[in-house]
């Protein structure tokens, strides 16, 4: 009986306890935070849809690889946030992966900052993209130099190129580019 009593103290404390860390979460977001959200989310609603196309790579010195890609941009968690997955395979041989990507593209209504997180298989970036009217462009920096990705729509289609500097962005290659249409 003393046993059976242990027993019942010990899940009592532990279901308080669960409850109080329940209790003690971040509250939710405010409706004025996530109407900024959507509303700022909007402003990309041109890419949302299932895109097509195709685009070359530099995978190094003299080794550029063609690919064939689609894209699936969705909003997600009630128009807060977009997503967008990409899979690029070889042109000559479809069964080999050239450029395959997630991201996640969010606005942060306390910073009034868009971010965009692309995800590449062992690689992640959390970084501050500029948006346009139809158009964005973001980049990073990396130890042997910046690199930049511009993104255009303006005329109905996915138009990227990717490019590379070494001089501290004085002067830029193109080492990417696509260009897609929607199919949905």
């Amino acid at each position: 009986m003393i046993g059976k009593f242990l027993t019942n103290l010990v899940l009592a404390g532990a279901l308080a306890a669960s409850a109080q860390q329940t209790t003690q979460r971040p509250a939710i977001a405010p409706d004025g935070q996530i109407t900024e959200q959507r509303a700022a989310i909007s402003r990309l609603d041109f890419m949302l849809g299932t895109w097509t196309g195709s685009g070359w790579m530099m995978r190094g010195p003299g080794q550029r690889a063609e690919f064939n890609q689609t894209e699936v941009v969705q909003k997600k968690l009630d128009g807060t946030l977009i997503t967008i997955d990409g899979d690029g395979r070889d042109k000559s041989n479809p069964d080999r992966s050239i450029h395959n990507a997630f991201a996640v593209f969010t606005y942060v209504p306390e910073t009034k900052q868009y971010r965009f997180q692309p995800y590449l298989p062992g690689h992640q970036l959390d970084v501050s993209p500029t948006v346009s009217d139809h158009s964005w462009t973001w980049g990073f920096d990396a130890p042997y130099g910046k690199t930049r990705f511009t993104l255009d729509f303006t005329d109905g289609s996915w138009h990227e190129i990717g490019e590379f500097s070494r001089d501290s962005g004085q002067t830029w290659a193109k080492n990417f580019e696509m260009t897609l249409t929607k199919a949905k």
